[in-house]
């Protein structure tokens, strides 16, 4: 999978005074040495890096208040529903059992609802700690002056089963829970039992591995991310 962005001379200014703007307010402090006062410089991969984990930080952020106040909402329609169900249950004229239907009704879809909102809300909590870990991971290798030995070209943003990268010294990192994932050029992601999302192309991309599937990350070449799908599926959206 390969992609190239193009973008507008007017909207590459903004996002560069922008950038700048970020990188100055995140560089690391200056420290003295013999030379004079040195000032460490972030590495721009890992800025990148950690703002797409902001972006996914604020997206979930988002995704939960929705669904927290619509369960909220389906909780008072189920509430609303059972007391009337009560109240026709008292009764046994022809409205009376028609009201009891209708909110009957009404009381099945407010569950089903709460039911799938439940769900998803579960997967968006567990996408904010992965990029609250995945943010305080990335300043750290900031304020300690990483090397940049490869570009972060992307990072996972929701686990549905377990899944390993293999690094390109050879170790292997098992992704578990919260943990954070970050893929860099030489590096593969399999999956097991569940699929796998991650970000990529700074942000603008969503990609979801399937299960029993095998991504490759090669080397970037210019303006362009490149993808190795090995075996499985893979879903992609830009």
């Amino acid at each position: 999978m390969a992609r190239k962005a193009r973008h507008g001379a007017g909207g590459q200014t903004a996002r560069l005074l922008v950038g700048l703007l970020v990188f100055l307010s995140i560089a690391a402090p200056v420290i003295s040495g013999p030379a004079g006062s040195v000032q460490k410089q972030g590495n721009p991969f890992l800025v990148g890096a950690y703002f797409q984990a902001r972006q996914l930080k604020d997206q979930a952020e988002q995704a939960i208040s929705r669904l927290e106040a619509e369960i909220q909402r389906n909780r008072e329609v189920a509430a609303k529903s059972r007391k009337l169900m009560e109240l026709a249950a008292q009764r046994s004229d022809d409205n009376a059992r028609r009201a009891e239907q209708t909110a009957a009704q009404a009381l099945k879809l407010a569950e089903e609802s709460i039911a799938r909102n439940e769900k998803t809300l579960a997967r968006w909590q567990a996408a904010k700690s992965r990029a609250e870990r995945s943010m305080g991971e990335l300043m750290r290798m900031l304020k300690e002056g990483r090397p940049g030995e490869g570009a972060i070209l992307g990072q996972v943003s929701s686990l549905g089963g377990r899944a390993q990268i293999f690094r390109r010294d050879g170790t292997t990192l098992n992704l578990e829970g919260d943990m954070p994932g970050f893929l860099s050029p030489g590096e593969r992601i399999k999956t097991t039992d569940g699929p796998v999302e991650f970000r990529a192309l700074g942000g603008r991309a969503t990609a979801q591995l399937d299960r029993e599937s095998e991504l490759a990350v090669l080397d970037e070449k210019e303006d362009k991310e490149c993808f190795e799908l090995v075996k499985g599926r893979l879903h992609g959206l830009v």
